[in-house]
């Protein structure tokens, strides 16, 4: 809202006039222990995720931040962790709609030195 970021509710259809970055610092005194943030205006459209916002809220507190909406190429996800401080990156769009895998993007991560966790191992079968 006139240039700066908001809390929406309702699916992104309610402004709660709620600022995010003190929303973010209110749900940091509370204890939160981890935030996502998903840009309303990038979500789902991959064409890379809002960084401005990003870089500005993740100066504003010192927990585990989440960043969703705009990945579109495993490079939008690369630009998210070197130009922000977020300690993840959530992916919908690029897995539902290319052929992008989550292996793929640790690979291009780990040829970028950006540390990520080891794929799960799952096992294949029926649960005993």
């Amino acid at each position: 809202v006139n240039g700066l970021p908001f809390c929406f509710s309702n699916n992104g259809r309610t402004n709660t006039m709620i600022s995010l970055s003190s929303w973010m610092i209110k749900m940091s005194q509370m204890g939160a222990g981890e935030l996502l943030i998903t840009s309303c205006d990038k979500d789902g459209t991959r064409s890379g995720h809002d960084i401005e916002t990003l870089q500005g809220v993740s100066k504003s507190i010192d927990i585990p931040m989440i960043a969703s909406g705009g990945a579109g190429s495993k490079q939008d996800i690369e630009k998210v962790f070197i130009d922000t401080q977020v300690s993840a990156v959530a992916v919908g769009s690029l897995f539902q709609f290319t052929e992008v895998t989550p292996h793929e993007i640790r690979e291009h991560l780990r040829l970028s030195d950006i540390p990520v966790r080891s794929a799960p191992k799952h096992r294949v079968g029926l649960a005993k």
